[in-house]
């Protein structure tokens, strides 16, 4: 049965990524997610359902509109296959139905959050609420809510520090902006007042790394780097390793 579940977990995962392809697409334009129906953004020809299979559907038609045969972006089923392989990892690390929903719809957000900012440099407030709200009714069914509740505060203070200071730097919110000061309050839901703090700075350091990498090759550091991908790696390891975060924890505490 584990077998069977893994490979359920995978296909849902692909589904899920396809409605998140959706909300990374009609979010950030202000779309409504019910209508229109599916269609192709250049054409606006309504996409068939056998047209709309996660993965084999762009393959099958080899990466073009079926009709104008404009090109359709590789994110798409970049999307589905990691939030389909995002699915099957918290199969196999949860130990219950419950835990392993609610960390796939938070997974389905990260992705969502994580695309977008890539894209648009933001991360919209309705999809950073969202994580808060789903990470909040996750303490209430763990008995964690007042560590969640910490977390909160923490991760808002935080951010909302850093935000404040980058807008008074900078004269704008470039580099840790208001959006990022959001998620990490919503992320501090989820993993408390001790480990958002690890977040911060793992993703300042991910993100330091990343982009002295990239001033390397480009050999120029004046360039824009969305912040809240590198946050969003380092909270999906706290999530899938919270023993790693204690044991941290108690070995700086000695």
């Amino acid at each position: 049965m584990h077998g069977i579940f893994l490979v359920f977990a995978f296909l849902l995962g692909l589904a899920f990524g396809s409605f998140a392809n959706v909300l990374i697409y009609r979010v950030p334009r202000g779309l409504s997610l019910l209508w229109p129906a599916s269609h192709c953004p250049v054409c606006k020809t309504p996409i068939r359902w056998h047209d709309n299979i996660p993965l084999f559907s762009y393959v099958w038609l080899r990466g073009r509109c079926r009709f104008c045969k404009a090109r359709i972006s590789p994110r798409y089923p970049l999307v589905e296959l990691l939030t389909g392989l995002l699915f099957l990892v918290f199969a196999v690390v949860d130990h219950s139905w419950l835990s392993f929903v609610f960390h796939a719809l938070l997974g389905t957000l990260v992705i969502v959050l994580v695309a977008i900012d890539l894209e648009h440099h933001r991360l919209p407030d309705p999809l950073t609420f969202s994580v808060a709200i789903l990470g909040l009714l996750w303490a209430v069914v763990t008995q964690t809510l007042w560590t969640g509740i910490q977390g909160f505060l923490v991760g808002g203070a935080f951010g909302g520090g850093l935000a404040w200071l980058a807008e008074k730097w900078y004269g704008t919110d470039e580099g840790f902006g208001w959006g990022d000061a959001k998620y990490l309050a919503a992320m501090g839901t989820w993993v408390g007042p001790w480990a958002v703090t690890v977040i911060l700075f793992g993703g300042a350091l991910l993100g330091s790394i990343v982009g002295l990498l990239l001033g390397l090759r480009r050999r120029t550091l004046r360039f824009g780097l969305p912040f809240g991908p590198f946050l969003s790696v380092v909270f999906l390891l706290t999530i899938l390793a919270p023993q790693f975060i204690i044991e941290l924890k108690s070995w700086i505490l000695r």
